[in-house]
Order: C-alpha cells, then structure tokens, then sequence
C-alpha cells in the first residue's frame, strides 16, 4: 500500500481508530520502526502488530471510500489550482 497516500488518510481518519491503532501506525509509517520494533516495545507479538496494521489500513480505506475526504481535497486542489495563487492555494488546503 503506498505510504504516502496511507498517511494522507491517516491525517483525515486517526480520531476514527482506537489509541492503539494510531500508535501502531504512526510507530510503522511515521517513525519508521519495524514490525520487530514496535513489537519489542510494546512487548506484543510482531505478528499482532503486522494484524493491527491490515486492520487500520482497510479501515482507513473503508473511511474514504464512504466519505471521501482525501478525494474531495485532491478535486479541489486541481480546480482551484489553475485559479488562484499559491499563497490563497496553501491557505484553502488548511481548511480542506
């Protein structure tokens, strides 16, 4: 699954899973750890990790596909793109 796009959602969704969930995740995708890190550190199963991981991203897929945030956003960007500038750009992407 692309990162970059995982993280996207992430941003919409995070309060949507549970504290574990967004640690795991930040843990994997933000810091950069292993599976074997974050189990090690938490003292859990690599693979209990790796299962936390599958879940947070199907639910994060889930979530955009019913809500469509990231999507909305994307759309946006693009319509508003060529239409103002980048300062007024950077300013609306705070809001979307």
């Amino acid at each position: 699954m692309n990162r970059v796009y995982l993280n996207q959602l992430f941003d919409y969704y995070h309060s949507l899973l549970t504290a574990n969930e967004q640690d795991i995740f930040q843990k994997y995708y933000e810091e950069d750890l292993t599976l074997q890190e974050i189990a090690d550190e938490g003292q859990i199963s690599k693979s209990a990790i790796s299962k936390t991981l599958k879940t947070v991203e199907k639910k994060l897929l889930n979530y955009e596909e019913k809500l469509l945030l990231n999507h909305n956003r994307i759309e946006i960007n693009k319509l508003l793109h060529n239409k103002i500038d980048n300062e007024l750009l950077e300013k609306v992407n705070k809001y979307i």
